[in-house]
């Protein structure tokens, strides 16, 4: 019987001197199956992690807990928007609602439905929203 992946690797990493190419290679998957291992890996208790060499160890649970709670969100964050950017967005965003609210007051006014005048309280809603948006841009674009 063929030894599991996550076993492969766990030898490959006590052997020391593992890298990710290297272990891509030894247990034959791509950089998602590593990953993929990495978590069964985890779910055993072994904790494997990328040292500053390149070179993959094991940690203790407490350790990958400070690390993995010191390392944060590795989300990209967008450029923030200029004052006059966001007061376009917010100026589309407000003819477009407009519209949808005066759709929706037509079908409502055509089909009295219990559907319609939800749709049309949330139209409405939406359009109370961005006005409460534009008004505190402005408030924002007069104190600039």
């Amino acid at each position: 019987m063929a030894q599991p992946k996550r076993d492969i690797i766990a030898e490959a990493i006590n052997a020391g001197g593992a890298t990710k190419e290297s272990l891509m290679k030894v247990a034959k998957v791509n950089s998602a199956g590593l990953s993929s291992q990495f978590t069964y890996l985890r779910l055993t208790g072994k904790f494997p992690i990328k040292q500053e060499d390149g070179t993959f160890a094991f940690v203790d649970a407490d350790k990958w807990e400070e690390m993995k709670a010191s390392a944060g969100t590795r989300k990209a964050t967008a450029p923030k928007k200029s004052l006059a950017e966001r007061l376009e967005a917010a100026t589309k965003r407000q003819v477009k609602l407009q519209d949808a609210y005066v759709k929706k007051e037509e079908a409502f006014t055509k089909d009295a439905s219990e559907m319609n005048r939800l749709r049309l309280a949330k139209a409405d809603a939406e359009v109370g929203i961005v006005n409460l948006e534009l008004d505190e841009l402005n408030a924002e674009e007069v104190a600039d």
